[in-house]
């Protein structure tokens, strides 16, 4: 007997199973239901149409399947960003905007975030392709490259022009421009510049060609600081929004808009608050440092003055006094004679200095600029911490007399210093001095007592490339196994005066070769 379950009613069956006959060899049996078997409870009732239209009922009420689950695009671009920051690879978002319809939009929103480079006209047709046919892009376009549009300046330049034109004006959202000035025609500086005006810049990096263009020719003509760089002055006024400006080259901008003094009246200044202004290799006048300033003498952090000719004492002086409250880091790369002639005659007042309350770097690389004193009015300020000079020479006795004048570890983190405020002295941390005249400055004891008199008001110092480590091994020289002796000999006797080692090696010395034991 054998019991089986009727799909339709779910009752128990009982039938018979029977050995039919079978062609497969002996041994494997075939067995079938037997329906004449009389205690089969089977009835046939049970096969009725309605029972199967129930049957067929119950199977399309089973709720359909769910929906795959679709994270939202703005998860997506946190989940992607979060990959880039903590390994920078390109690669993967451009594999992971090929995987699905929902992660391309994301993953290329943060493609088109980074840096564009514009260097031929292929890249610019290959981008405008994009820009047209994925509109929603368009706003994560934020930064863009073209100090380099072309290999070689040739006639493709202005087409790489009048193209990043039609980018740019497409593209509303740029904040971060690296622009290399090169010759334009009249027609593409129009339409370049006029593209730039409304764009909401922040960071604008901007390089002259001063070398000569080449094309399929040789040599076609030089940059003269005309055409192309009479517009910055109006480029400046109506980026009221831009942080950080940069102006670099030589012969870049001969006195900016000076030339033009006597056919037209000197524009208005910029409204824009700068937090750093840049200017290395440029030919600037006392008034167009003052007008590039604009209104960021309560915003500057960050200036950087490298080897600028044109300017005067009086205006480096005025320049202090107005940034001085706000300064935080200042880099001059000057000498004397790049100052103006009428005013060269003698190094300035390291005095000038004294309103830079809040600078906490100061980096000089000059010959005759500052008297050699300057390193105590320096360490006077109070929220310096990091001074790095590159002078032909230092004198010894000034450099020990100025740390001198640094108040001890101890004392520095707890006296307050006496403005209003009463907000603490920031300690002096490091100091750095490079003697580019001197192979080696100073003599190996000369460097011992700096080094020693540094690390006393807690400064760690560099002498022409001498770190703490550098000196001292300098001054103990290579062979330590007398010093390492008196040592072993100091631990294991308790008896030792302190007196009998001072006078035998040094207190210094013993100091130094107990921080190397530890």
């Amino acid at each position: 007997m054998a019991l089986f379950v009727d799909r339709r009613s779910g009752s128990a069956v009982t039938a018979k199973l029977k050995e039919v006959s079978s062609p497969l060899p002996s041994g494997y049996p075939i067995y079938e239901l037997d329906d004449s078997d009389a205690t089969s409870t089977c009835s046939s009732d049970f096969g009725s149409d309605d029972d199967d239209a129930s049957f067929a009922d119950a199977l399309e009420e089973q709720p359909a399947p769910r929906d795959p689950l679709v994270v939202p695009e703005e998860v997506l671009e946190i989940v992607f960003r979060a990959t880039q920051r903590w390994v920078d690879d390109s690669e993967t978002l451009k594999s992971a905007a090929l995987v699905c319809r929902s992660w391309s939009t994301p993953a290329r929103r943060i493609l088109f975030s980074q840096n564009i480079y514009i260097n031929s006209p292929e890249a610019v047709k290959r981008l405008r392709h994009v820009v047209d046919s994925r509109p929603e892009l368009r706003s994560a376009m934020q930064h863009f490259d073209l100090a380099n549009p072309c290999s070689t300046y040739d006639i493709r330049l202005n087409e790489t022009f009048r193209r990043a034109a039609g980018i740019l004006r497409l593209a509303l959202c740029v904040k971060t421009l690296n622009l290399l000035h090169v010759p334009l025609s009249d027609k593409t500086r129009r339409k370049f510049f006029g593209a730039l005006r409304a764009l909401p810049m922040e960071e604008v990096r901007l390089y002259a060609a001063a070398s000569p263009s080449y094309g399929p020719f040789g040599p076609r003509r030089r940059l003269r600081g005309t055409a192309d760089v009479d517009v910055l002055p109006g480029l400046l006024q109506q980026w009221s929004t831009l942080r950080s400006l940069t102006l670099s080259g030589y012969s870049t901008y001969p006195r900016l808009f000076s030339g033009a003094l006597l056919l037209r009246p000197v524009p208005p200044m910029p409204t824009y608050r700068l937090v750093e202004l840049n200017l290395v290799s440029t030919d600037l006048s006392g008034a167009t440092l003052l007008w590039l300033l604009g209104d960021s003498l309560a915003s500057l952090r960050v200036l950087n003055l490298s080897t600028c000719t044109g300017l005067t004492k009086d205006v480096l002086e005025h320049v202090c006094a107005f940034v001085g409250p706000t300064l935080e880091c200042l880099y001059l790369a000057l000498d004397l004679d790049d100052l103006d002639p009428a005013s060269a005659s003698a190094p300035l007042d390291s005095a000038i200095l004294a309103p830079l309350v809040n600078l906490a770097s100061f980096t000089l690389s000059s010959d005759t600029l500052f008297p050699d004193t300057l390193l105590v009015q320096l360490v006077a300020l109070p929220s310096l911490s990091l001074i790095t000079l590159c002078c032909p020479s230092f004198s010894h006795d000034i450099v020990k007399r100025a740390v001198a004048t640094l108040p001890a570890p101890s004392a520095s983190s707890s006296s307050s210093s006496g403005s209003a405020g009463g907000a603490r002295r920031r300690r002096l941390e490091q100091l750095t001095l490079d003697a580019w005249e001197l192979q080696a400055l100073w003599s190996e004891e000369e460097r011992w007592e700096v080094l020693q008199a540094c690390e006393d008001k807690g400064v760690q110092v560099v002498i022409n490339g001498l770190a703490r480590e550098d000196i001292e091994d300098e001054w103990y020289g290579e062979d330590m196994t007398d010093a390492w002796h008196a040592l072993e000999d100091l631990g294991r006797s308790s008896t030792a005066s302190d007196s009998s080692w001072s006078s035998r090696w040094g207190r210094g010395s013993v100091d130094a070769l107990g921080r190397r034991a530890r």
